[in-house]
């Protein structure tokens, strides 16, 4: 009776362990960024993917491979920032249609246009809102641990509050404050910082990959070497001989550089990334 009684439980057991369980929910993010925040609400219950993951990686030269097709084909939300910033994604959904599949276009939760500049993840208000609607998402998709997203959800804007914090701190100091940019990577929060930013047609003409014009060259050079602007910005991750002609004369005239990158660094937050530069800039307004 007790070897019987033993299998029996071990039985019921294993059944009630198999009704309980469930496959994680499988999530592709175009950027690692929006993967990382998918990973801190999900928690144990979600398998995510990110696809552009490589700080050194230019983001403007990424090339679709089979894999990225075959990850695509089984997930069941596909998160992707939109704008124009990764095209190859909506042309592989439009060629690869799931019926149950859900999609979030950051560029399109946050009411954006087309046109407008892309890194929407350098403005301070994007993520609690992609926040949200992954919270909304994963407690629908799975209601019997929406109450652990929602606690992820409030963990996460907790730490969330620190970034915000230390914009309200630097602002004092940074508000009208003349700064300028190889590309409007760091735009929406320098915005945020009340910066007064110098050279964005420069800018823009190098995000669309046009060479800058001889007059918005010599327009940058100028504001470096009359010292007109405090501190320059630049994208770490795309290699240009101009740029580093730039950065040299910033140097030469003492003008602080900080380096930004559009991709997240490993075995960091989200927040604690977007956080390195401030506390750079803050060091320099010391």
């Amino acid at each position: 009776m007790s070897t019987f009684y033993s299998i029996l439980c071990l039985l019921v057991g294993i059944f009630l362990y198999q009704s309980s369980w469930s496959a994680p929910i499988q999530i592709v993010a175009a950027e690692n960024f929006y993967g990382s925040v998918a990973e801190e609400i999900g928690g144990s219950y979600v398998e995510v993917q990110s696809i552009m993951n490589q700080p050194d990686q230019d983001p403007h030269l990424f090339n679709i491979g089979p894999s990225t097709t075959k990850r695509i084909g089984k997930a069941d939300l596909i998160v992707f920032n939109g704008l124009g910033y990764d095209p190859w994604m909506q042309n592989l959904l439009s060629a690869n249609t799931v019926p149950t599949r859900t999609v979030i276009c950051v560029g399109q939760l946050l009411n954006k246009k087309e046109g407008a500049n892309p890194h929407v993840w350098y403005d301070p208000a994007t993520m609690p809102v992609y926040a949200k609607a992954l919270l909304d998402y994963l407690s629908q998709q799975d209601p019997d641990h929406q109450m652990d997203y929602r606690r992820n959800y409030q963990e996460f804007l907790e730490k969330y509050k620190r970034l915000i914090h230390l914009i309200y701190r630097l602002k004092p100091r940074t508000e009208h404050l003349k700064v300028i940019a190889t590309e409007p990577v760091f735009s929406y929060m320098a915005q945020a910082l009340g910066f007064d930013m110098q050279g964005i047609n420069f800018q823009i003409s190098m995000m669309n990959g046009i060479d800058p014009s001889p007059r918005q060259i010599l327009a940058f050079q100028n504001q470096l070497q009359t010292n007109h602007v405090r501190i320059v910005f630049y994208n770490k991750q795309i290699d240009s001989p101009l740029v580093q002609r730039l950065l040299m004369i910033a140097k030469t005239h003492a003008i602080p550089v900080v380096g930004v990158t559009e991709m997240q660094p490993a075995g960091k937050t989200f927040e604690v990334w977007m956080m390195e530069p401030l506390k750079k800039v803050e060091k320099i307004l010391q």
